[in-house]
């Protein structure tokens, strides 16, 4: 009966054991982590426009360019607005308001997507913005509008017409993912903001006298000729428009912002000569000067207005004003003819060819005509490519430079066959 007796306690007793390790645990704390638990990474703070538009070393990081286009009827008001910006004094849509040979890409480099002053990235994030020259909070197409007027030298296109629309759709697609940055004392694109325009510029300007024209009339010769001509007439190739003209009746007027010699040297130093090494504060100012001081189409605003019944409601406050070459002058307090000098018109250019041919230096001459385009060391530049086959094509690189070729200007009566010959041996030897 003993064994009996043990044999079901023994068994209630496993039975009570196993119950007890299939119950749930007791409340309390539970283990947060495993010794496999990854840590977690706090969330990336956003930036700020403040972060986005900060100057890194002096200068504006500027993020690339979108490249796929809006879909459906939008995409097709970018692309239109990006053909009216590289085309603008051609196209069908602008070309009756444009009164010279610009485009937009002639001041906008690479239809403002370089990353450059006078980049369409990020423009968009400032407007609206107060204009302190019309008095009023300007819209984008406000802005768009008004070069019309003085870059271009023409008329006052009509807000919210199709190319209105699509050109200020072209600027804010390039501007797209950036925070906005109302700019409430000037209509300027917010990674420019404090670098437009360079005032160390402006005591320069002021002071300058005849020698600083004749000095950059040298500079212009030797960096700008190539491209813009020695008479400043730009580059016409097949009919089209290579390098713009930068004075006379087909460039811009004097309302424009280069036509004042300080925005026009802040805007040189940024983009000219393109590839090659940037102009000192006092190079840029002398070219400026010199260019400024040739003979630009005089500005008086009514003269770019449409008709009320035309133009409809023209957003500004200032209805009068004129400009002229002495008057952009005189407002740093200097007298043009001062400026130009006596004779100053019946003036030539110096070429860029030495007067003595024993003391050519092929490798001088090279640098500060050729490297502006083709680079420092014949690389290739933003313009013109490398030249790195002028062993094996020896007399193909001779008839063009002595000749010219596509957008390459001919130096046939500025060097000497032989000067030429140097040039291309001496880039054989690179």
């Amino acid at each position: 009966m003993k064994k009996l007796v043990v044999l079901p306690l023994l068994l209630l007793s496993l039975g009570i054991i196993a119950a007890a390790c299939a119950a749930p645990p007791p409340p309390g704390p539970t283990p947060t982590s495993t010794p496999m638990s990854k840590p977690t990474t706090a969330p990336a703070k956003p930036q700020t426009p403040a972060d986005v538009y900060a100057l890194k070393d002096g200068k504006p990081v500027i993020p690339d360019p979108p490249k796929e286009y809006p879909k459906g009827e939008l995409g097709r008001m970018v692309k239109l607005g990006e053909e009216l910006i590289y085309h603008t004094h051609t196209n069908p849509l602008t070309k009756d308001f444009v009164g010279n040979d610009l485009d937009c890409t002639s001041c906008h480099i690479d239809g403002g997507k370089a990353k450059t002053l006078g980049t369409f990235i990020g423009t968009a994030a400032a407007f609206p913005a107060y204009s302190k020259r019309e008095k009023t909070v300007q819209t984008l197409q406000d802005r768009i509008n008004n070069c019309f007027m003085r870059s271009m030298n023409g008329k006052r296109p009509i807000i919210d017409t199709e190319a209105s629309v699509a050109m200020a759709a072209y600027v804010t697609w390039l501007s797209e993912g950036l925070p906005i940055e109302m700019n409430p004392v000037k209509p300027v694109n917010p990674f420019y903001t404090k670098l437009w325009i360079n005032k160390k510029l402006v005591p320069l300007a002021k002071k300058a006298t005849h020698q600083n024209y004749l000095n950059g009339q040298k500079l212009y010769t030797q960096k700008c000729a190539v491209c813009h001509g020695k008479d400043g007439q730009g580059k016409v190739q097949d009919g089209k428009i290579v390098y713009p003209p930068i004075w006379g009746d087909r460039a811009y007027n004097t309302g424009a912002g280069l036509g004042h010699p300080t925005k026009m040297a802040t805007w040189l130093q940024f983009n000219m000569p393109p590839g090659g090494p940037k102009l000192t504060d006092q190079e840029a100012v002398d070219i400026a000067i010199y260019v400024d001081a040739q003979p630009h189409p005089d500005f008086n605003l009514q003269d770019h207005l449409l008709p009320p019944e035309k133009m409809g409601y023209y957003n500004s406050k200032v209805l009068k004003e004129t400009h002229s070459v002495a008057a952009n002058f005189k407002a740093l307090g200097l007298d043009i003819n001062e400026i130009r000098g006596s004779g100053a018109e019946e003036q030539t250019q110096p070429t860029a060819a030495p007067a003595k041919q024993e003391a050519f230096d092929p490798a001088e001459y090279f640098k500060a005509n050729c490297a502006v385009c083709h680079g420092a060391n014949a690389e290739g530049g933003s313009v013109g490519p490398a030249l790195t086959e002028a062993k094996e094509d020896h007399d193909e690189y001779v008839q063009t430079i002595l000749n010219g070729k596509g957008s390459m200007p001919a130096f046939k009566g500025k060097l000497t066959e032989k000067q030429i010959d140097q040039i291309v041996n001496w880039l054989a030897g690179k």
